[in-house]
Order: C-alpha cells, then sequence, then structure tokens
C-alpha cells in the first residue's frame, strides 16, 4: 500500500475534521507526499515549537517534556483500557491509579495547575491539558457528567432562540450544538487525574504516545489556560506565504443562524489581525499553516452569543496545524479548493448558511449515542 493510500484509509483518525476523502493520486501539487513529510509537518507544529511566536495572542500555556518512561506507561494503560472496555466494562478504568510513573506525573500537571491559578488569580478555574500536536478532545464522552452537561448546554440554547429571536432550525441542529459547547467545557481539568484518565482514553493521544515510543521521539505536556467560549465562533485559517487565503467556520455541521448575519464583520476582523499581528512577523517561521481562532468576548452563552463589534473583543489563536492533505479542510476540500487554500486565489471566507443534510451522518461514532439522548421532560 502506497503512503498516499495509508493516509486516505487513516484519514478519519488522524486529527481535524475533514469534509471529504480526497484521491490525492489525481493531483501532482501533493503538499504531504510521503512518510518523511508527514513526520516533518508535525515537528513543525508541535506547540512548544510555536508557542513562544504566537504567545500574545493565545491562551497562557506551560510546557514540560514527558519522561519516555511516563509515555510507555500511558501507552501500556492505553492497551489495558482497550482490553476493559472489550471484555464489556462500563464503569471508569481506574487500574492506572496504582501506577508510580503516572501518579508522578499527576503531581507534575498539579503543580503547573496551581502556578496558572495563581498567575490568574482564579483559584477555582481548572486548565486545559493536551500534547505536543494533539489533544484528548475525543475522551470527553467518557466523563461521568457529561450528558448531563449536554443537556444543561441544550437549555441555553433553547434559551438563546427566544432571546435572539432566531431559530436552529431543527432538533438535531439544537442538539449538535449543545454537544460541542458540552466537549468544549468538559476539556477543563481540576486535578492532574483527569488529565490522565484522558489521555489514557483517547484514541487521538494514544497514537501520539505510540508514534513516540516506535520513534523515541520527544513529546511535552501542555497545560494551558481554560477558557471557555462560544464554539460558533471558531474558525480555521489557511495561510500560504505571509497570505490569509481561506477561512472556514470550523464547525461545519452546525447551521448558526446568529453567525450569519455577522458573516462580513468577522471575516473583517480576522482578516485584520492577521495581517497587523501574524502574517509579517518575523517570529513565525513556517511559510504555510492552518491556523485555528476563536473570537472572545465576555459573553454568557444564555444571555447572548452574538458579538458586539462595538466593544472590545479578542481573536485568539488555539493552535497551528499543518496546512496538508491530512489536516481537516472544514468547508473546503482539497479536491475542488486546492488553490483556494494554497493561496492561488482571493480570500474566501465561508460558513454555513442553510440547516445541512445529513449531518448526524457525518458525527463520529463516539458523538452518536449523545445525539439520541433524549432531551429531559421540562
Amino acid at each position: 500500500m502506497s503512503f498516499l493510500d495509508d493516509i486516505k484509509n487513516r484519514n478519519s483518525n488522524l486529527r481535524k475534521v475533514q469534509t471529504k476523502v480526497v484521491d490525492f493520486a489525481l493531483n501532482n501539487d501533493i503538499i504531504c507526499k510521503d512518510e518523511s513529510d508527514y513526520e516533518k509537518l508535525l515537528k513543525e507544529v508541535s506547540f512548544e515549537s510555536y508557542y513562544d511566536a504566537i504567545k500574545e495572542f493565545t491562551f497562557h500555556s506551560v510546557t514540560f517534556p514527558i519522561k519516555m518512561s511516563v509515555i510507555k506507561s500511558l501507552v501500556e494503560e492505553g492497551n489495558k483500557y482497550l482490553e476493559y472496555k472489550r471484555t464489556g466494562n462500563s464503569e471508569e478504568y481506574t487500574q492506572w491509579r496504582s501506577n508510580e510513573e503516572l501518579l508522578s506525573f499527576c503531581k507534575e500537571i498539579n503543580q503547573k495547575r496551581d502556578d496558572e491559578r495563581r498567575r490568574s488569580n482564579r483559584r477555582d478555574t481548572g486548565v486545559f491539558v493536551r500534547l505536543s500536536t494533539i489533544s484528548p478532545k475525543d475522551a470527553v464522552v467518557n466523563r461521568t457528567s457529561f450528558k448531563h452537561l449536554v443537556d444543561s448546554r441544550l437549555q441555553d440554547v433553547d434559551m438563546l432562540e427566544k432571546k435572539l429571536n432566531i431559530s436552529f432550525l431543527s432538533d438535531m441542529n439544537r442538539r449538535l450544538y449543545a454537544l460541542y459547547i458540552a466537549s468544549t467545557e468538559a476539556l477543563e481539568i481540576n486535578d492532574g487525574s483527569e488529565a490522565v484518565q484522558l489521555l489514557i482514553e483517547s484514541g487521538r493521544t494514544q497514537q501520539e504516545l505510540n508514534t513516540a515510543v516506535r520513534t523515541n521521539q520527544e513529546i511535552h505536556c501542555i497545560v494551558r489556560e481554560f477558557s471557555k467560549f462560544d464554539v460558533a465562533h471558531e474558525f480555521r485559517c489557511y495561510i500560504n506565504n505571509e497570505k490569509l487565503s481561506a477561512i472556514s467556520q470550523y464547525n461545519h455541521m452546525l447551521y448558526f443562524p446568529h453567525l450569519a448575519i455577522q458573516k462580513n464583520k468577522i471575516s473583517e476582523a480576522i482578516s485584520n489581525f492577521f495581517e497587523q499581528n501574524i502574517l509579517h512577523s518575523s517570529k513565525i517561521k513556517m511559510k504555510r499553516y492552518v491556523a485555528d481562532v476563536i473570537l472572545v468576548q465576555e459573553n454568557d452563552l444564555s444571555d447572548t452569543c452574538q458579538l458586539d463589534f462595538d466593544r472590545p473583543f479578542d481573536v485568539k489563536i488555539i493552535e497551528i496545524n499543518p496546512l496538508a492533505e491530512f489536516a481537516g479542510s472544514c468547508m473546503f476540500t482539497w479536491e475542488n479548493d486546492r488553490d483556494q487554500l494554497t493561496g492561488k486565489l482571493p480570500l474566501e471566507f465561508r460558513i454555513v448558511e442553510s440547516l445541512p443534510h445529513a449531518a448526524e451522518e457525518m458525527v463520529g461514532p463516539e458523538w452518536r449515542p449523545l445525539l439520541e439522548h433524549q432531551k429531559p421532560q421540562q
């Protein structure tokens, strides 16, 4: 099997969302041609390699290398967890808590959490924990209170419709919105043991950990300031040779009526941010990359999540990813929009402007039971 065939087969398991699997072999202008390209591109966007360059425009973070003995323990416990689930156990997997390496790792995370609380002067807030190139966001569905959190956020979405006099048009669209909000909030970590639990249970992070063991590659743990935000205001931006070439709504399976109303102002805000702060910065060494950004303003979702452009707001970079065929292209496709994604055309901004068809079918299998979970009786 060729590398490109392998990439196509692995695409859904690699990293971000991808709207369509591409027949890369049909195009000669391939960015990621082989395994060495793949490893090189990932190394360029390891968080610790670019954090200092964007520090002013992202959430405060600290990084520290993970000992290989800890990485191996995480992989070992990840395998045990899979076997535990295969036997039909529905209780939380806790056997790892007798592993001294991982208990020591928990203490390191807690120390960084305490440092962040002192820095921010927020004693009761949690942190977000991830690895160098990937987060354990797929494992939040296993958290004990997650279904309750989804239902709570669904009530917020219902309230939002009434306050803004808008409609999300379908129960599925409402529940998907609530699910995305909950999946973001569930990544708030208050104790290192919660972070280790996610790293063990996440297929995404286990992939990176296994690669590190196989290649003897260093991985960092990143402990970040945690901030709640409206997932409607997350966007994927494509940069080529100091040019912003495309912007896409990140959560492309959702229709946000309040987003469509402000499309032009959002595009202007993101474009100005990149032009003034990022595109021509000598600190950014990469020539082409994907930057995920969020527009943040002090609003509560249950109040209103429309941005008030007459009030201060921040554009924050969440993370940087490779601009390559294996990274998600959201509302663009490598098959049809390669020239757009690689900067050969003027900037285009795409959002979902009508209810997506068959959105449920595009959702990963781990999320589907939650979409079927019935709305609680009022």
